[in-house]
């Protein structure tokens, strides 16, 4: 027992230790031992550290050190033992009773003792325990620091801890060993690099991974000592890094001087080539060894010492858990973003950048580093793509967890977006892949998301595809936001599918197939399972009334339904039948040649590079043969599906084909895209016209949107595929009840879908309600009304009666109606008149006479305008009167259309008198009826009227007559008067209406107007329609036609046929000039020549006065076709085939007249080198440029006024001309429907403002200011007034046509109905 004597002053004396047995007496028992540490741990824990006489305890002190009992078997005595002696060390503290070798042994047997803590199972966890916690709190552990062996014993003590701690262990044996080790890195005055490596092992992913514990523990002592070890933890990477920086770290994987295991579990983030160590790659490596990338002294798959590269991770992993450590690393790291090797910087890269992206807290490295993260973002504008990419690719978390570094990072995103190396721009695009939508939403600016859409166009599919993706699911994430009006989502991601709008116009194949497909699957997708067909078609109305106009026609079009010809795809499936995978009883020639033809027509919608591809698919379709799939896919292509049923067969089709062949299917979804009814189709009707039906009350300015695209959308439905509607007969007819009657355009688009149902399905009939409420609506309804429920009467053959009482209605009407009725009126009379020729005729002759007088009234007072300079006003703006007028003209042409198809001369007889108020009006001007702005229009609805006319055979012979008359009107002074021609003149053409051979000049008198856009896009037309023939119709239509161009040329007005007036040359040389930069090439340069050449061996037919013109065009031409033919080094031949010559405009030369002409120079060689010289001439196809026509040639009297005057809103752009209603959606499209739709439907074309009319626009107006004559002709007014009873011909000169002609004029044929 310790016991204790009180000093002479009463004061304690020290305890003295009352144990006198043995320890290490030779053999004692082990139990006996035992009992004996026990008891000598018991009294030596109850002394007090500083109140106990230590001599008492030297003699136990001195047995404990015994190897008997440090090497003790028992691990029971060892245990006491361990107790005991870190209770003298606590007792002798801070002098220990040892020497140094004595201490050695005994920490090395404290360390022993202690790897048994690691779980509080343990036997002896209460002593083991008491040990660890004395080493702690007595901070006797200190000892070890001043050891000679202090370095190993720590690094003994540094692993065994790492080792022995686990998730299991106590979190107080956590907290001991953390204080002890602490405690040593404190007391130590230098740290040894093995126990750094131990001590920076554990932050390895791979060891944190497998032992969490360790690391925690590791990152304890870290943070504790942080000062301490930051010194060692730079000198650690200084070596390792500046090893390599210096090239001494070798190139071969081995290791780099940092000491480290290899980390082989953890991902390198290096090329393929750094990571694979097969003996293959080995050798292939020891080949290119030698070899240096063209940047730096190494490329950047160079294989870094592996000892390196798990150093940067290691540095990732501490600057996440203990950033302090690494104060004087970082700059290290931003030395390294510089070195020479791009390996090199991209490691370093990668390795700022995964700082740079820890959470807030964790580092924040750009705010600690700011040069660092300088020269990290700068890196984006590395000499070396993968170094650039490295960076992009790290740009998310670091966009994600540090939303204020986003201008930085942003700026680095404008830059890698249009980064040149592919691999970096699809990168920058795959960034947008790893952000949430809210980041985007928030932290992504517009300007980010632009570039990015500028990808969709970049010329690698890959990045296409990526950038298409990315912007689809942010709209299709965004969208519920959109729907319901918040203002930030659609100014963020609103934009999104106008973008794709604007790319489906690209004229790429492969862009195009893109688009559709990811605006079908992300723009207006099909309704997901919980959504019903409602919220469906809402969505397409929310997309439309968000998109620009002209994007609105763009996405209706992607519907498909405005294509009218059979598909191919159609055609191709029906063919593939016959094929009968390859046996054929009959015609086996035909059928190949038609199945590879068809297989060729579909090849031709995907880009070039995929055709073989695309044929090959195509080809192991019809291989297979598959019954049920060609049902399947004619069943996908049908107009009347609903859209749960499409839905329903679109997946059987794909699990079909994925049958046939996997490699088929996405050629064949793009095919059905193609031509499937995926946007809109028969389940669309019904909510449309709930739309219009219900417009909430209170509606917003979204909610008028929605009903106005609503609307359009049926207007459209109506106008391309009205089969639609059949299903929906009583649902329209229930629209125009008086309960409807309130909303007007309701009763409109209903009227125009039934009206167009009418045209299109001749067995579809109007009930005795529809037809009632129809009649109604002609004689009281509106313009559109009134000219949708005519033509629904007019239709209607099994009620006559009703036309008739319709007709003489309005007939009686007109004297006394006013100008506002005039308009309802004429809208209704123009479709009996087209469609009703018998009821007609009871009152042609009445009506005709109103319609005259109409045309020819004095202006009201809402045509007279203050600004006298203006030559064209909006269409907003029209008042009734002109309005009026031009319906007149309409119907008088309408009027000629029903009678196209009689047999003998009743057609020319009633057309004669149509054509004598037509041919004035092309150039009338502003006289005692018609202002400026009038006179513009009803010189734009002659012309379209004529146009309309020269579909039909039996017109188009009066027509031909009068060429030069139609031609000129390209070049009217009004800018839109002749565009609106022009596209009228395309569309005719591109649909075969107009037959092209004997009105294909007209197209090269654009060569002086003076807006270039007019004459590119006339350009193009016409390269487009020659791409589409083969050589023999190029050469029959086009090649041939330069005699026309020739004779039109030496008619117009501007050309006098003075051979040494040079102005008027080079204008004609203007003209040939763009003929020959379109139509002549190196393969018809001698055909065209020898066509040239015929010009003087023929006269005119009309007069002899034209032929010294057509002789000079003929010097002209030959001429230049030589300067072009050397220029090229095009060689022109002698043509051996014999031309025929245009008898119409043409007489044959006798055989002396020939040989005179032919001999003479008409055009002296002075002026062909003054305007054309040989040395100028262009290379291979020259562009013609668009030169100002002279000041005095072109100035009018009254010039076209800039765009601030013009009344309304947009003079040029607009086209839904209500008034002007000839033009349509696209050069694909039927002429037949103009004035039937609501002009709503049309797209606002993109055009140039005006500028100074062209010569042929000053000579018009050279002539107005006598309005008595014009071109020789009588006044417009005098003649038409002259030929009223022409126009109302008697019925004994009009031979009826039959029902069937009528219906023959029906969309399928291609004829105009106006």
């Amino acid at each position: 027992m310790a016991g204790g004597k009180r000093t002479a002053r009463n004061e304690p004396q020290q305890a003295q230790l009352a144990f006198n047995k043995s320890l290490v007496a030779k053999g004692t028992p082990a139990s006996e031992q035992l009992k004996r540490l026990r008891e000598l741990h018991r009294q030596l824990a109850n002394f007090e550290q500083d109140n106990v006489d230590t001599k008492s305890l030297d003699d136990v002190a001195k047995q404990l050190i015994s190897h008997t009992l440090l090497l003790h078997k028992d691990r029971s005595v060892k245990a006491y033992t361990a107790c005991c002696l870190v209770d003298i060390l606590r007792l002798y503290a801070p002098e220990a009773p040892y020497t140094q070798a004595e201490l050695k042994d005994l920490f090395q047997f404290l360390f022993r003792q202690l790897k048994y803590i690691s779980t509080s199972t343990e036997p002896h966890f209460s002593e083991y325990y008491y040990v660890l916690e004395s080493l702690s709190n007595v901070k006797s552990i200190c000892i070890v620091a001043d050891l000679d062996d202090a370095d190993d014993l720590m690094s003994d003590l540094f692993r065994q801890s790492f080792d022995l701690i686990s998730s299991q262990s106590p979190k107080n044996v956590q907290l001991c060993l953390s204080d002890i080790l602490s405690q040593l890195l404190e007391e130590t005055a230098q740290l040894s690099s093995d126990l750094v490596d131990v001590l920076l092992a554990q932050f390895l992913p791979k060891n944190a991974r497998n032992n969490s514990a360790a690391f925690v523990l590791a990152v304890d002592v870290c943070r504790a000592s942080a000062d301490k070890l930051q010194r060692y933890v730079c000198q650690y990477f200084a070596d390792v890094i500046t090893t390599n920086l210096e090239g001494r770290g070798g190139g071969d994987g081995g290791d780099g001087g940092g000491g480290l295991e290899e980390d082989d579990e953890e991902e390198s983030e290096l090329d393929e080539d750094e990571e694979d160590s097969n003996d293959d790659d080995k050798k292939k490596k020891k080949k290119t060894k030698s070899k240096k990338s063209a940047v730096g002294a190494g490329g950047a798959t160079d294989p870094l010492p592996q000892s390196f590269i798990t150093a940067h991770h290691l540095i990732k992993q501490i600057h996440r858990s203990v950033p302090t450590l690494l104060l004087n690393v970082i700059p290290q790291l931003e030395e390294e973003l510089t070195a020479e090797r791009p390996a090199l910087r991209k490691l370093a890269t990668e390795t700022l950048a995964g700082m740079a992206g820890e959470k807030p807290g964790q580092g924040d490295l750009a705010d600690k580093y700011p040069a660092a993260w300088k020269a990290l973002v700068g890196r984006v504008k590395d000499v070396h793509p993968v170094v650039r990419m490295a960076l992009v690719e790290s740009l998310p978390s670091i966009w994600k967890e540090h939303p204020e570094l986003k201008a930085d990072v942003e700026t680095a995103m404008l830059y890698a977006l249009k980064d040149s190396d592919d691999k970096v721009r699809l990168a920058a695009c795959a960034v947008f892949d790893k952000l949430d939508y809210e980041t985007i939403s928030t932290h992504v600016s517009k300007a980010v998301l632009f570039r990015l859409n500028e990808r969709c166009l970049d010329t690698k599919a890959n990045i296409r595809l990526s950038a298409f993706n990315t912007l689809g699911k942010l709209y299709d994430l965004a969208f519920s936001e959109i729907e319901s009006g918040e203002q930030h989502a659609l100014d963020h991601f609103g934009w999104i599918a106008t973008t794709f709008m604007g790319a489906l116009r690209t004229k790429d194949n492969a862009i195009q197939n893109l688009v559709s497909a990811k605006t079908l699957e992300f723009i207006v997708p099909f309704p997901k399972k919980d959504e019903d067909e409602q919220h469906w078609v809402d969505r397409l109305l929310v997309v439309l009334s968000n998109l620009e106009e002209n994007q609105v026609e763009v996405l209706l079009r992607l519907s498909r339904l405005s294509e009218k010809r059979r598909p191919f795809f159609e055609s191709f499936i029906s063919v593939c039948e016959k094929n009968n995978g390859g046996i054929i009883d009959k015609d086996e020639e035909a059928i190949k040649g038609a199945l590879k033809k068809g297989a060729s027509k579909l090849a031709e919608r995907f880009a070039p590079s995929e055709n073989n591809k695309v044929l090959d698919d195509l080809n192991k379709f019809a291989k297979a043969n598959e019954k049920q799939l060609y049902k399947v896919l004619r069943t996908l292509i049908d107009p009347q599906l609903d859209i749960k049923t499409q839905i329903k067969v679109w997946k059987d089709c794909q699990r079909r084909l994925e049958q046939v062949s996997p490699t088929i299917v996405e050629t064949f979804s793009h095919l059905i895209r193609q031509h499937a009814f995926l946007i809109i189709n028969r389940s669309s009707i019904s909510t449309l016209l709930q739309r219009l039906r219900s417009p909430p009350s209170g509606a917003t300015d979204g909610d008028k949107k929605v009903i106005d695209v609503a609307a359009r959308t049926l207007r459209y439905i109506a106008k391309h595929r009205p089969v639609l509607f059949t299903t929906h007969v009583a649902e329209l007819g229930k629209n125009l009840g008086d309960a409807a009657a309130s909303s007007g355009r309701l009763v409109t688009v209903a009227l125009h879908a039934l009206s167009r149902l009418a045209k299109a399905d001749g067995n579809t009939k109007p009930d005795k309600k529809i037809s009632e409420r129809a009649k109604h609506f002609a004689k009281e309804g509106t313009a559109d009304q009134a000219k949708y429920a005519a033509t629904i009467i007019a239709l209607d053959k099994s009620r006559p009666g009703t036309s008739d009482d319709v007709l003489e209605y309005l007939a009686d009407s007109l004297p006394d109606a006013d100008e506002k009725q005039l308009v309802a009126a004429l809208s209704a009379l123009n479709r009996i008149a087209r469609f009703a020729p018998d009821s007609y005729e009871n009152k042609s002759e009445q009506i005709t006479t109103s319609a005259l007088e109409v045309i020819n009234r004095g202006p009201a007072p809402g045509e007279v305008l203050d600004d006298e300079e203006l030559l064209w006003v909006a269409d907003s703006d029209l008042d009734d009167l002109t309005k009026a007028r031009i319906l007149a003209v309409k119907m008088l042409a309408s009027r000629c259309m029903a009678y196209a198809k009689t047999e003998g001369e009743a057609a020319e007889e009633l057309a004669v008198p149509v054509f004598q108020l037509l041919w004035p009006l092309l150039h009338v001007q502003e006289d005692e009826r018609f202002t400026t702005p009038v006179a513009s229009r009803m010189r734009l609805v002659a012309a379209i009227s004529i146009l309309k006319l020269a579909v039909w055979p039996v017109y188009s012979n009066l027509i031909a007559k009068r060429l030069e008359t139609l031609a000129r009107v390209v070049q009217d002074p009004c800018f839109e008067v002749r565009n609106e021609v022009i596209l009228k003149f395309k569309e005719s053409i591109a649909t075969g209406a107009i037959k092209v051979p004997r009105f294909s000049s007209i197209f090269f008198m654009v060569a002086h107007d003076p807006e270039p856009e007019i004459i590119d896009l006339t350009k193009a037309f016409v390269r487009g329609q020659l791409a589409m023939l083969t050589p023999v119709k190029r050469q029959a239509i086009w090649e041939h036609g330069f005699l026309r161009l020739a004779h039109l040329l030496a008619h117009h007005p501007d050309f006098s046929g003075d051979a040494e007036n040079e102005e008027e040359i080079k204008q004609m040389a203007k003209y040939i000039d763009l003929f020959v930069e379109l139509i002549v090439t190196k393969e018809n340069i001698s055909y065209v020549y020898h066509v040239a050449t015929l010009l003087k061996i023929v006269s005119d037919k009309e007069s002899a006065e034209y032929d010294q013109r057509l002789y000079i065009l003929a010097d002209l031409s030959l001429y230049l076709l030589q300067r072009v033919g050397t220029a090229n080094s095009w060689p022109i031949s002698t043509h051996p085939n014999s031309i025929p010559m245009p008898a119409d405009i043409f007489n044959a030369l006798s055989k002396s007249k020939v040989k005179e002409v032919s001999k003479t120079v008409f055009v002296s060689t002075e002026i062909l080198e003054k305007i054309a010289p040989a040395g100028k001439a262009a290379k291979a196809k020259p562009k013609v440029a668009v030169p100002k026509v002279k000041a005095e040639r072109v100035t009018p009297k009254k010039r076209a006024s800039p765009r601030p005057k013009t009344k309304g809103k947009a003079k040029k752009a607009k086209k839904n001309d209500k008034w002007n209603s000839d033009e349509e959606d696209g050069v694909d499209e039927s002429s037949d429907d103009d004035d039937d739709d609501d002009e709503e439907n049309r797209p606002a074309k993109k055009v140039a403002p005006p500028a100074k009319p062209s010569a042929r626009a000053a000579l018009a107006r050279g002539k107005k200011a006598s309005p008595a004559k014009a071109n020789g002709k009588d006044s417009p007014k005098r003649e038409t007034r002259g030929v009223i009873r022409g126009l109302a011909a008697p019925r004994a000169l009009i031979r009826r046509s039959s029902e069937g002609d009528i219906s023959d004029l029906s969309d399928g044929d291609g004829m105009d109905e106006d």
